[in-house]
């Protein structure tokens, strides 16, 4: 392979033996990964018989197509060097050589060219013929034969004699000329007189040097590079030969799908959050939207449309404007639902767009897989319903795919694209196979599809749309079921893990009244401590289950440092329920838990104080810090796996997390 040389060469050093194949090898790999071509390589003379053996079979493994070996001795010498001693191996052993290459090869596919330098040594035709017939007999691919003379005329009388020799012999290996020096003479002619390959070894490299040399000494005379531009082919020119234009082009075809917006319906309110959009929720000391932002930014998609209502100028306040989000408003709280909130943003939709609901934590990898699902539309959904149906204390989204899977079946891939038949929350579980979790993508076209139909539906629709009483109420969902009865494809990504629905569930069964509860994060067993999970707790189970962790229904085992707080002694009249098995005891004051479970020790206690003495307005929702509040640095520093789910330093103390039990529901803060 002649390329290979000349990147050798333009190293510098010479041609003698000196460079280590290995060297060659990384050269060898560079080209074979711009090119599909068929790659012919020089071997040098291949070393000895075991040596060869490794060359052929580490060439075959690369996707090399054939090796050239010369029966010089090493080290052998360029043999375009008149001065130099040109000495070489016997005929027999090179052919052991050839027999032993053919023997470790994997295919026949793989091709082994002797090189004959007897017309270089000067030893003659005859020698060369005699080398040749041997080198035939040990089963070689092809000849090359080659000469150092101006004149073709040796050359020819090798190739006449040639294929009467190879008639003899019963097979004709291919016939190779590298006409260097006999540059006379056409490729047609030479093939005429039966050449099958015609290599012109080092024109390439001769004809870049000069022109580097020009270059250079037309910049270095003019002290500019401008008069050398006619030297030179256009960097786009470059750019095209070596691919760099379909890069960028799958670039930009990248970029389009990372261009989209991701619309977040958040206008409804929720009656478990009255007070502030459910995307304002408090986590940690920042609000859930916080969260997805961070998800979507990672993905890079960077253009994020909110459609608010249900106290929607808390987002002005919040200052979500000057971060980039877009607000489009939905006036009609009373009467719809999120499908006419996501028609709110029609004018961000044209060009396809990304879905997130707000009440959700997720993984930026399933946003991600969504965007590269090269689909139309493309839901996110969720198998693992059906192992928690006796935690479901709400009417789920549900979806039912067209091919039935059953709980033994298993995949290769973490994800795998089913189409879907069925949607809604009047599904019943026991015939779903998914739930919705509330991410989907649409592309240019299926963006197009919801739309028209959207519009079509709302002229024409009149009295009940699928579940909903009327078109203005109705879901996202009651929209793709129309779609799909209409023929349209509806795809669906599976996931199993990586996302949390912030809803607290209704059957949560806790004292009457208003109470606040402080914790560090902790590991805990099941079924043991019945009492309020900490919020930094809740925190690390959501990010940690992004990441694959099984703590799902951790509960509490042991608890310290906490934080109790009631504005009133006697309400709730109880601040702890306390279990054991089916044993249920009730702690009034934090002393007689302490006493009675030999827990939360070193934790506070108030009682009766007007004002919160931990939150800036416990009323408002608002439960960041208080500058001077006693939940600053209380608690203990925490394991590195837990601070790095939690987001907060594994050094020091951290400050006390929140959960809230107004009118006896638990409520994420």
């Amino acid at each position: 392979m002649g390329e290979q040389s000349y990147r050798l060469r333009l190293q510098g050093p010479p041609h003698a033996s000196i460079v280590g194949f290995d060297s060659r090898l990384h050269t060898i790999d560079e080209i074979l990964n711009v090119t599909t071509k068929p790659l012919i390589v020089d071997g040098d003379t291949g070393g000895g018989p075991a040596q060869f053996e490794y060359l052929v079979r580490d060439l075959e493994r690369r996707g090399v197509s054939a090796v050239i070996v010369e029966d010089k001795l090493y080290p052998k010498r360029n043999s375009l060097d008149a001065s130099a001693s040109q000495s070489l191996e016997h005929p027999r052993t090179f052919a052991e050589k050839i027999q032993a290459g053919k023997e470790v090869a994997s295919t026949s596919d793989f091709m082994i060219i002797a090189r004959l330098e007897s017309l270089i040594a000067g030893i003659g035709l005859r020698d060369a013929l005699q080398r040749a017939e041997q080198y035939i007999e040990a089963g070689v691919d092809g000849i090359m034969i080659h000469s150092a003379k101006k004149d073709p005329a040796e050359i020819l009388a090798f190739a006449a004699a040639y294929d009467p020799l190879c008639r003899r012999l019963g097979r004709r290996p291919f016939l190779v000329g590298v006409p260097t020096t006999y540059n006379a003479i056409t490729d047609t002619a030479l093939a005429g007189h039966g050449f099958n390959i015609i290599i012109h070894a080092n024109h390439l490299l001769r004809a870049a040097y000069k022109a580097m040399k020009e270059a250079a000494r037309t910049i270095l005379v003019a002290d500019r590079s401008l008069e050398a531009n006619t030297l030179c082919v256009p960097v786009s020119e470059i750019f095209t030969t070596v691919g760099f234009d379909r890069i960028t082009a799958k670039d930009r075809e990248r970029s389009a799908g990372r261009r989209v917006p991701v619309v977040i319906p958040a206008a409804g309110r929720d009656s478990t959050f009255p007070r502030a959009p459910k995307s304002l929720i408090g986590l940690a000391g920042r609000h859930l939207i916080d969260f997805q932002l961070e998800a979507i930014h990672k993905v890079g998609l960077d253009r994020v449309v909110v459609v608010r209502g249900h106290e929607g100028g808390q987002f002005d306040t919040a200052g979500y404007a000057r971060r980039g989000v877009t607000f489009c408003d939905n006036r009609r709280l009373q009467d719809t639902f999120d499908l006419f909130s996501i028609f709110q943003a029609e004018e961000y939709l044209d060009n396809g767009f990304a879905l997130v609901y707000s009440d959700i934590l997720f993984d930026p990898r399933i946003l991600e897989q969504l965007l590269d699902c090269n689909r139309d539309i493309v839901l996110a959904v969720d198998n693992s319903y059906r192992y928690h149906r006796h935690e479901i204390d709400k009417r789920l989204d549900l979806a039912v795919s067209r091919q039935k899977r059953t709980l033994a079946d298993r995949s290769l891939h973490q994800t795998a694209l089913i189409e879907l038949a069925g949607l809604g929350k009047d599904i019943s579980v026991d015939v779903a196979d998914y739930e919705f979790i509330g991410m989907a993508a649409f592309s240019r076209r299926g963006a197009e599809i919801l739309r028209d139909r959207y519009h079509q539906c709302s002229r024409n629709v009149q009295g009940r749309f699928h579940e909903a009483s009327s078109f203005a109420g109705a879901s996202l969902t009651d929209l793709l079921q129309d779609l799909i009865d209409h023929g349209v494809t509806v795809h669906g990504l599976e996931v199993h893990k990586g996302w949390l629905r912030c809803t607290i569930p209704k059957t949560s069964r806790w004292p009457s009244g208003s109470c606040c509860h402080f914790s560090r994060a902790t590991r805990h067993r099941p079924n043991f401590h019945r009492q309020l999970a900490p919020n930094s707790y809740i925190l690390a189970v959501a990010r940690l289950l992004a990441r694959g962790a099984d703590i799902a229904g951790a509960m509490l085992t042991t608890s310290d440092r906490n934080g109790y707080y009631r504005s009133n002694a006697s309400a709730p009249p109880s601040l702890v329920e306390w279990w054991r098995g089916t044993a249920r005891t009730l702690y009034p004051v934090l002393p007689g838990y302490q006493t009675g479970t030999g827990r939360d020790l070193s934790s506070l206690g108030i009682d009766g104080a007007a004002v919160n003495p931990f939150f800036e307005d416990e009323a408002a929702g608002n439960f960041t810090l208080r500058t001077d509040s006693l939940a600053r640095n209380r608690g203990v520093t925490l394991p590195a796996d837990i601070a790095d789910a939690v987001g907060v330093s594994a050094t020091g103390s951290p400050n006390l997390g929140a959960l809230v039990l107004p009118g006896g529901r638990l409520v994420s803060p």
